[in-house]
């Protein structure tokens, strides 16, 4: 299970990261005998976050792949969330920045953040609970020129992460956590449009906020 931990506060305002939904807790019971919350229910933000993607409206430039979601594991135990996240993020930099100048989405490699047209990972953070390595599942939003092509997103990440190796062990990055590239693996997953949507939040409650974006 992951390790992320969120703390629950009154009035505290849940946002869909994905469209405009929000849950307002404005009352907190507790079981005085299991001290287990009783409301808010625990799977109230895996709800959110499922009914999200199923609604999503695709817009002119980008779409959410609803058959497929990939897992991203750094196949080693205790591995840090947080150092494990920078890498996720630079595995998505070096990714948006091919692609988009490969398919001439964008002229200048540095404007890939501004690009309508950006590949965005929406990543849910777990460790296995026999071995606690830790990994994610990413859910994608990609141009619509990408979207029968997610074998070519697959092997361009692989692609990032052999040449992040490479210049992990040349310094050429300044990795400021020492990331290990070398252990990861990454698998890509074809599911019914539900499972794609309640497998990689199976994890996800309001005590465990495991959900990033880049």
């Amino acid at each position: 299970m992951s390790r992320l931990k969120i703390k629950l506060e009154k009035n505290r305002t849940i946002k869909s990261p994905v469209i405009d939904v929000t849950s307002d807790y404005k009352k907190i019971i507790v079981c005085k005998t299991t001290k287990e919350f009783l409301h808010p229910r625990k799977d109230e933000l895996r709800e959110i976050f499922r009914n999200a993607f199923e609604n999503y409206q695709t817009t002119d430039n980008q779409v959410i792949i609803d058959k497929h979601f990939i897992t991203i594991s750094s196949n080693m135990t205790n591995y840090s969330i947080d150092r494990f996240k920078d890498d996720i993020r630079l595995i998505n930099k070096m990714l948006n920045k091919r692609i988009l100048y490969k398919y001439h989405l964008i002229e200048n490699k540095r404007h890939y953040k501004k690009s309508p047209d950006r590949i965005v990972f929406y990543q849910f953070y777990e460790q296995s609970n026999e071995k606690e390595l830790t990994h994610c599942h990413m859910i994608l939003k990609v141009p619509k020129i990408l979207e029968k092509k997610l074998d070519v997103v697959h092997q361009s990440i692989n692609q990032v992460i052999k040449d992040l190796q490479i210049q992990r062990r040349r310094k050429k990055y300044y990795l400021k956590n020492k990331s290990y590239f070398k252990k990861f693996s990454t698998e890509l997953s074809t599911r019914s449009p539900e499972i794609v949507r309640k497998y990689p939040t199976k994890m996800t409650t309001i005590h465990n906020d495991n959900f990033e974006v880049f």
